[in-house]
């Protein structure tokens, strides 16, 4: 006990000296030397924390801090969570004396000079515990004071930190939640603005997007107010459905709305799946990097969900759907591990339902 505690005594008392160094001018404003100030207080905190902890069991373990406490548990509960406190306030204490920008509240108090007094109040009752002939000349106030002092601040020190990281933390969720309810109210306010700058007597193409399940009521009803203000809103609609390029862009709006005379949809639509069929071989032939997410553009979730509505119109989709399923085992590169697209569970779970 006598020499190891000595030795950590030592390294405890040559972190705490060069913290003080490190900490005892202003670091420059910027670049690589306020980068390696904040590496040198950390490694220097760290180092202080360690051997603090190491000489704190030692006494613990040897009867140092008997008097604290009878029952070994509770004492050594006391003397760990005095420890965590004294580190926290010394390297944080040592932080604050010259950022006072982000000062945690409460922190005033103890910023930079506890850093300084704050270990002594901790080293010198420890070389007196450890060395027999000196503690047995000196009076245990010596000792027992300036120890529940210094438990007594690291403990202060420790709650105001505690407080202050819940307060930030607290501070940070509130901001992100006001981040995102702003950007959701100025993406809500654009949509609504680029729905009323739509011309749908020319094109309903760019209103598409809008009348999908995932965009709020408020934007949905806007975008299919706005197209049906065209008497031919569904003449517009199967003229995409039989667009080469443009087809998939219907299936965003019937996956969630009805179409006023779904007859008139059904052929166009199964001629749109096999069209669906090829493009998706071709794509898969010429992927040179698959990821199983890379079929979701074709909005193939959302044709399923709304194929429900054209059922009962006298056409089978049921081939059309299983020509995209059989697309999926178009062969991939084969320098690459094979990639299970996500759609294929939806596809085939369709196809079960409808046999």
């Amino acid at each position: 006990m006598h020499i190891t505690g000595n030795i950590f005594l030592g390294l405890s008392t040559l972190s705490y000296l060069l913290l003080l160094f490190a900490n005892s001018s202003k670091p420059a404003g910027s670049g690589d030397n306020v980068m390696g100030y904040g590496l040198a207080m950390a490694f220097l905190g760290l180092c202080l924390a360690l051997c603090t902890l190491v000489l704190l069991l030692i006494l613990a373990f040897n009867g140092g801090f008997n008097w604290i406490s009878e029952s070994a548990g509770p004492r050594l509960l006391l003397v760990l969570a005095g420890w965590a406190g004294f580190s926290a306030t010394v390297f944080f204490s040592a932080i604050f004396k010259w950022e006072k920008v982000d000062m945690i509240p409460g922190m005033q108090i103890l910023a930079g000079h506890a850093a300084v007094w704050l270990p002594l109040l901790l080293l010198v009752p420890c070389l007196l515990l450890l060395n027999e002939g000196l503690r047995s000349n000196a009076a245990p106030l010596l000792y027992k004071a300036p120890l529940i002092v210094a438990f007594a601040v690291s403990m202060l020190g420790g709650l105001i930190l505690l407080r202050g990281w819940f307060v930030s933390a607290s501070a940070s969720q509130m901001a992100r939640i006001e981040a995102a309810q702003t950007e959701d109210a100025e993406m809500h306010k654009r949509h609504l603005e680029e729905i009323a700058k739509a011309d749908p007597q020319q094109s309903i193409l760019t209103l598409l997007p809008f009348t999908g399940r995932f965009h709020d009521k408020a934007v949905r009803d806007a975008a299919l107010a706005r197209i049906k203000t065209n008497p031919d809103w569904e003449t517009k609609l199967l003229e995409l459905l039989d667009n080469e390029h443009y087809y998939h862009e219907v299936y965003t709006f019937i996956d969630d709305n009805k179409t006023a005379h779904p007859d008139r949809f059904a052929e166009p639509l199964q001629r749109s799946i096999f069209r669906l069929a090829e493009d998706v071989r071709k794509y898969i032939r010429n992927d040179d990097h698959p990821q199983n997410w890379h079929l979701e553009h074709f909005d193939i979730e959302r044709l399923l969900r709304g194929l429900d509505q054209f059922e009962n119109q006298g056409v089978d989709y049921r081939p059309a759907v299983q020509a995209v399923y059989d697309a999926l085992s178009e062969p991939q590169p084969a320098h690459l591990k094979p990639v299970r697209f996500n759609v294929e569970t939806d596809l085939k779970n369709w196809l079960r339902r409808h046999k």
